[in-house]
């Protein structure tokens, strides 16, 4: 249970800086490093950070890293999935 706990909690932080990094594009601020991105996706983030990609705030999608990076990271945590679950 707690398991579950930390994947909702790491998939909300995920975009919720997505949507800070947003923010401060548009304002010209500092920015959250893509590579942090990454890191938040790889410890389970990824769908945060996929989502994140998608409407409405349609961040950082036109980039080739987020546009296949991200569904890869996903597909090998789900195959990871049930690999641990089978």
């Amino acid at each position: 249970m707690t398991f579950i706990y930390y994947i909702i909690f790491i998939n909300l932080f995920s975009y919720y800086k997505m949507w800070k990094d947003k923010q401060s594009a548009k304002r010209s601020t500092r920015r959250v490093s893509e590579k942090y991105l990454f890191l938040l996706a790889f410890i389970g983030g990824s769908a945060g950070i996929y989502l994140g990609t998608q409407s409405p705030l349609y961040h950082k999608s036109s980039k080739w890293a987020f546009k296949k990076g991200i569904p890869f990271i996903i597909l090998i945590q789900l195959i990871v999935a049930l690999f641990f679950l089978c």
